[in-house]
């Protein structure tokens, strides 16, 4: 998976590169991660995977209270944007 980050000025952060989609998937354009996550609702292809045990009872993760998005909830085993 590659990642396309860049440089903002007067930051020392380095912003990531997500595609924008319609709602078919078709890649429309590019924005920022921020972008996506500001309430705006921007279509962006994600990855979500559910892990069930032999019990059938869900793997859950807890989001650390130092995340920016969604912090102490519980979320997905895996997931992420893909770029």
């Amino acid at each position: 998976m590659s990642c396309t980050y860049q440089k903002e000025p007067m930051k020392e952060s380095f912003e990531e590169w997500v595609p924008l989609v319609d709602e078919t998937g078709l890649v429309t354009g590019r924005v920022t991660r921020s972008a996506v996550h500001n309430g705006s609702k921007l279509l962006h292809p994600v990855v979500h995977m559910h892990v069930l045990k032999p019990d059938k009872s869900l793997l859950l993760q807890k989001r650390p209270e130092t995340k920016l998005i969604q912090p102490g909830k519980w979320d997905t085993a895996v997931g992420g944007h893909i770029s």
